[in-house]
């Protein structure tokens, strides 16, 4: 009886990664001034300060997650990561697009009446929030960041 209840928990909880906001805010803040209240809100964050040491960033703030070094495929994705990291390369920027959850995507691009919005990062950083499509142009270094309920869920 008690691993039904538990069951049950579970999926209602998993439930609330798929409950989104149609309209889209990017947030930008500072490394020093990070709010870690902001993932929550499940909406881009632009980090404008240049990370120097991506591998401290990623051991304090996401210390009990799974991460992925992940390669750029250079098509139009769903993010199947609580959260996608992506840094841009020194001199080299970054072009992002993105579209929220809810957009419609047809034979692997967002349809026409789609809201993208483009980002270029040059030597600053973005976190993607869970479910977010994204086309990304240009080399960056991409790190995918699961918790054990997105982990699961990528697989289905």
């Amino acid at each position: 009886m008690y691993i039904y209840l538990l069951i049950f928990l579970l999926l209602i909880y998993t439930s609330f990664y798929y409950i989104f906001i149609d309209e889209i805010s990017i947030y930008q803040v500072s490394i020093n001034n990070f709010d870690f209240e902001l993932l929550y809100k499940k909406q881009p964050i632009v980090i404008s300060d240049t990370i120097s040491d991506i591998n401290y960033i990623l051991a304090n703030w996401f210390n009990y997650n799974i991460i992925y070094n992940l390669n750029n495929n250079y098509i139009w994705q769903k993010n199947k990561y609580k959260y996608l990291l992506v840094q841009s390369i020194s001199d080299n920027p970054v072009e992002i697009h993105l579209c929220n959850p809810s957009s419609k995507i047809t034979n692997g691009i967002p349809d026409t009446d789609s809201n993208i919005t483009s980002i270029l990062l040059n030597n600053k950083s973005i976190i993607i929030p869970f479910n977010w499509n994204y086309y990304i142009s240009g080399n960056a270094n991409m790190y995918g960041i699961h918790d054990y309920i997105t982990i699961c869920t990528a697989v289905l």
